[in-house]
């Protein structure tokens, strides 16, 4: 581990103490003992009240069940609008799902583990009933400390954060480890969502896909079993940052459940790393403005893959500065995807730009069934498949990429730079190929090609069904 990644994790640990910039006042359950903290760094106007889980009866010890004294000092916060509720050093059994309240952090001492101990399918939700889009309980935060789903003792399905139906939920500065099946966070119906600073370790898998960190709809109670309305809203404004996703049976962050006209919109991913995935770092199905930069994906299936399904068209698409290593040579597995429906959804206006990718199970870049993407300054090297694949897809424009040593696989078709495959079944349309750096390029089935200043160090393969307008100039051969 090299040591700025020691240094990411180590800040990851970050106490009480340092967490908050504004003194403390620690009241006792009976309010006739107030005591201010020391260890405050730096203060501000005015104090907050913040309630000890201990002074709820909370032991800590690793062996007394703290749900209730721990939703005491919850319960408290709802009803009398505090707004802390700290969890000192410590291991908590819990046995039954906590519910949080509205304008509340809970905030976990570095030193704090909550571990479930039953077989319960959550271990925190919002305590949001029967309310429709974003208006249950909201402006919640959760920080500091580990959340054990303890699947190693009890292997059932578990969800140890859950949040539906609100605005300006966080999570950061915590660890969740050992989940079971469901996911480490679920965000669902949620405008605003901030989760960062986070590591997110370990998940066993038993069916066939399941994502660390889920953003989802409101779609029905299978999708969301703690409360509705299922009234198909979906997540917006998500910022996700500086989180670590590693060791598991399963995709990073995603989505796997559509409903037609139901988007998540204005997606950031940025600064994370995704390690030793068996399914993608990030798969996302019907998102649009989106931005995936400056990640880090070593050992999963694929990187990123987003599609558009249920007739539900999606568009403005970023993914920029990323670097992708060593992706499951041994499957048919891609660094980046972008997937439309043959005939149906369709994703529009994508922008894949300065990213690094090598020793890649399939292709490096693939494109299908979209229109007006822009891949461009990307350097693709040791593809199975070809480096930068556009399959079906109309108004691309591919410029000053480095692709190299790939195609390595079986398949002399795959090439460095490619355009539909033989088995095309139109003729796509409106290519610019400029001032690339490559091997090996193959052109098929394209009308309106304009293949310009590259270098191209093999002779072109250019299909019979190429046709119409094709101008190739300038572009320079050689052995």
């Amino acid at each position: 581990m090299n040591s700025s990644r020691k240094n990411f994790i180590k800040s990851m640990a970050i106490g009480a103490s340092t967490a908050l910039s504004y003194p403390l006042i620690f009241k006792k359950a009976d309010e006739n003992s107030i005591e201010e903290t020391t260890s405050t760094t730096n203060s501000r106007a005015g104090s907050i009240t913040v309630l000890n889980v201990k002074d709820f009866g909370a032991e800590g010890d690793g062996s007394t069940d703290d749900t209730q004294a721990i939703q005491r000092a919850l319960s408290k916060s709802k009803t009398e609008q505090y707004e802390i509720v700290y969890v000192p050093d410590g291991i908590y059994h819990i046995s039954e799902i906590l519910v949080i309240y509205e304008n509340t952090t809970l905030q976990l001492n570095r030193n704090a583990v909550i571990i479930r101990k039953a077989d319960i399918n959550a271990m925190l939700i919002n305590g949001t009933e029967d309310v429709a889009g974003f208006d249950g309980q909201s402006n919640i935060t959760v920080q500091g400390g580990t959340w054990d789903g303890n699947s190693r003792e009890f292997p059932s399905n578990v969800t140890p954060l859950g949040f539906g139906h609100a605005r300006n939920i966080t999570v950061q500065n915590l660890t969740v480890l050992d989940v079971y099946n469901w996911h480490h966070v679920e965000i669902n119906a949620i405008d605003g969502a901030t989760i960062q600073d986070c590591l997110f370790d370990g998940m066993i898998l038993t069916r066939e896909y399941t994502e660390m960190v889920q953003i989802d709809l409101m779609g029905a109670e299978g999708m969301f079993p703690w409360f509705g309305k299922y009234d198909h809203t979906t997540c917006r404004n998500v910022l996700i940052n500086r989180c670590i996703f590693q060791n598991g049976d399963t995709a990073g962050i995603g989505t796997h459940s559509t409903r037609e006209d139901a988007r998540h919109e204005y997606i950031t991913i940025t600064n994370c790393e995704f390690i030793n995935l068996k399914r993608e770092g990030i798969v996302a199905q019907n998102w649009q403005n989106v931005n995936i930069e400056n990640n880090f994906f070593r050992k999963c299936n694929q990187g990123v893959f987003i599609e558009a399904l249920s007739d539900t068209d999606c568009k403005d698409i970023t993914i920029t500065k990323n670097k992708m290593l060593d992706l499951d040579l041994s499957a048919d597995s891609n660094a980046i995807q972008i997937h439309s429906e043959k005939s149906g959804s369709q994703i529009r206006h994508i922008l894949i730009n300065g990213n690094f990718l090598s020793n890649i199970g399939s292709h490096g870049i693939e494109i299908d069934y979209c229109d007006y993407a822009t891949i461009r300054n990307n350097t693709v090297k040791n593809c199975k498949k070809s480096g930068i694949w556009s399959n079906q897809s109309n108004n691309l424009s591919i410029a000053e990429n480095v692709a190299f040593n790939n195609a390595t696989g079986e398949g002399s078709e795959d090439k460095d730079i490619r355009f539909n495959s033989t088995e095309a079944e139109h003729i796509t349309k409106n290519h610019i190929v400029t001032s690339n750096n490559i091997e090996t390029c193959r052109i098929e089935a394209v009308d309106q090609c304009l293949l310009s200043n590259n270098i191209i160090k093999t002779e072109l393969v250019k299909d019979a069904d190429c046709t119409g307008v094709n101008n190739y100039i300038k572009n320079e051969f050689y052995k």
